[in-house]
């Protein structure tokens, strides 16, 4: 499967089933006497293939094969309402067939070499049961069970991969869906090294953040994401997207399915007003980072709506740099130090930038 990032599509359906292509991780498996290694692999293939497959017939699932559309960078949902009720139907029709699969696999048992599902524990609509005979796994119904029909070494590794999926997260398909069995290996790191393309460049952040004490977070919030994070608060705060970023540094890496440009690295900056009054102990590098990324006052009015006098001041920090002084604003800095891709020059800022502000925070 080529890479799709940032591309044109043949219709919404595919857009729209492409994020579990993207998204599927990298195969690791996990040491137990359970299932082999190659059971593991088969299982792995077997839901990747299910994907492959209706990304080229997306009307197996019912999807209308509709022109194919997304949002820009910034655009805001509710400038196209209607199409992201088209988006959201299509995810969660895709959601519900592999909420069901999972599903499947956690209640049924293996017999000889088929799966049995008892009628009493689980029932399947006639539509996913048309479903998967249309994606050539068949599933037939007697009168107490559904009978399922496939490689045994397969079923082992499917039955053992939703019983992790199940434990493991709070949506109980989501690591399923995803063909995670080893939530210990960097598959997050890989994956994104995959689709950002620039190995070299991504290769020297993610070792910036292994060896300064950054943690990393995997699919924060049943999601396809990666963070690294480092707290500077004296509580244990949450973490939270990095346009909402309060009191860690550190990076995001996320996958926007709604976007024309899926990808996205969003940088974490804590009190950044803090950082700003800084800038007379930074060098040039640095002022020159911030005073062109981040966003300048336009007097928008957002940081003094609440003053009821007219007389409270802009809460911008001013910057000086080649001379000139700069009004920077010190609110939500994480939607301006946001990036689709990344490059030699980007990475050498975010290192930078992100040892200066240790040494203020």
């Amino acid at each position: 499967m080529i890479n799709k990032i940032g591309q044109d599509f043949n219709n919404q359906a595919q857009r729209m089933i492409y994020n579990y292509i993207a998204t599927y991780s990298p195969f690791y498996c996990v040491e137990t006497s359970e299932v082999s290694i190659d059971q593991q692999k088969s299982a792995y293939e077997f839901l990747l293939n299910i994907y492959l497959k209706l990304y080229e017939d997306p009307t197996i699932l019912g999807l209308q094969l509709l022109p194919d559309d997304s949002y820009t960078d910034w655009e805001l949902q509710n400038n196209r309402p209607n199409l992201v009720t088209k988006m959201r139907s299509m995810l969660k029709k895709l959601d519900e067939f592999i909420s069901t699969l999972h599903n499947v696999f956690l209640v049924g048992f293996i017999e000889n070499d088929s799966f049995i599902i008892n009628t009493e524990e689980l029932h399947l609509k006639s539509t996913f049961i048309k479903q998967l005979n249309l994606l050539l796994i068949t599933c037939e119904k007697n009168n107490s069970s559904y009978i399922l029909t496939c490689s045994k070494d397969t079923l082992l590794g499917l039955k053992f991969l939703a019983r992790i999926s199940a434990e493991n997260t709070l949506k109980p398909y989501f690591l399923f869906s995803r063909g995670i069995f080893n939530t210990a290996s960097p598959f997050t790191i890989d994956l994104f090294r995959e689709l950002l393309g620039d190995e070299n460049a991504y290769n020297k952040l993610i070792q910036f953040f292994l060896t300064h004490d950054y943690r990393r977070i995997d699919n924060r919030e049943n999601r396809i994401s990666l963070d690294f994070v480092k707290n500077h608060s004296d509580k244990d705060t949450e973490v939270k997207s990095n346009w909402a970023e309060r009191t860690h540094s550190g990076i995001e890496f996320g996958f926007e399915e709604l976007r024309y440009n899926q990808l996205f690295i969003g940088l974490r900056v804590p009190y950044f007003a803090d950082v700003l009054k800084a800038m007379d102990k930074a060098d040039d590098k640095i002022r020159n980072y911030v005073v062109h990324q981040s966003k300048r006052c336009d007097n928008c009015g957002y940081c003094t709506q609440t003053d009821k006098t007219g007389t409270r001041p802009r809460q911008y920090v001013p910057v000086q740099y080649d001379g000139k002084m700069y009004y920077i604003c010190p609110l939500f800095c994480g939607y301006q130090h946001r990036w689709r891709k990344l490059n030699d020059e980007i990475v050498n800022n975010i290192i930078m930038f992100l040892s200066f502000v240790d040494t203020v925070v």
